[in-house]
């Protein structure tokens, strides 16, 4: 009898060292591939439909060009904020487009997620508008997985970031040092895309 409860305890033993020996499975280790990330203090209404907040429709998106040996989008991460500060559950879509050779995105979408209310969001200290308490607006920062995106190194792209919540903006970049002054917008899933004077804040990162 003793015998055999040793063999138990041995063999009890290395099944624990066994288990507690397998590490966790490691979180990707991330590279940074476009920065547009500093957020100012304004924002723009981005929906894939009619917005109340808007009283229409709008739709935003941003170009960027990735260059170098790592040219796979894997993550995102934006910035934003909710009309009367409410946070509300998120509907977002990200699509990426390809220049249609006039310096325009084309109408239709090269690559499209759905990620619905999956996008992890965090408060900031920042804030849009004025200091006044009803349109004093506290700035989110998303961030989400997609599916690896390979884009073609220094072709021009565009990316479109939408909520379709109708209560959402998407933030402006602050920074004169980000961005190139333009950004694109359009009334309705489908419609031309129409120059836009405004950077948007954004990061693109690649898994190393």
């Amino acid at each position: 009898m003793r015998i055999k409860a040793c063999l138990t305890c041995g063999i009890l033993g290395f099944f624990i060292v066994a288990a507690n020996g397998c590490p966790p499975p490691r979180e990707p280790v991330l590279r940074l591939l476009f920065n547009q990330g500093t957020y100012g203090t304004t924002a723009g209404y981005s929906e894939m439909d009619w917005s109340d907040f808007f009283s229409g429709e709008q739709q935003l998106g941003d170009d960027f060009e990735l260059t170098g040996d790592n040219t796979t989008i894997t993550h995102v991460s934006w910035w934003g904020v909710y009309r009367d500060n409410l946070p509300v559950t998120d509907d977002f879509m990200i699509t990426i487009s390809q220049d249609n050779g006039a310096g325009m995105p084309d109408v239709g979408g090269f690559w499209e997620h759905r990620i619905g209310d999956l996008a992890a969001r965090e408060a900031t200290s920042g804030r849009v508008g004025p200091g006044d308490p009803g349109w004093s607006l506290t700035i989110y920062h998303y961030s989400c997985e997609i599916p690896d995106w390979e884009m073609e190194p220094g072709a021009t792209y565009f990316v479109s970031i939408v909520n379709d919540t109708g209560k959402w903006m998407w933030c402006t970049n602050g920074s004169a040092a980000e961005g190139n002054n333009f950004s694109v917008a359009r009334e309705s899933w489908g419609d031309a895309w129409g120059a836009n004077g405004l950077d948007l804040t954004f990061q693109l990162w690649g898994s190393e």
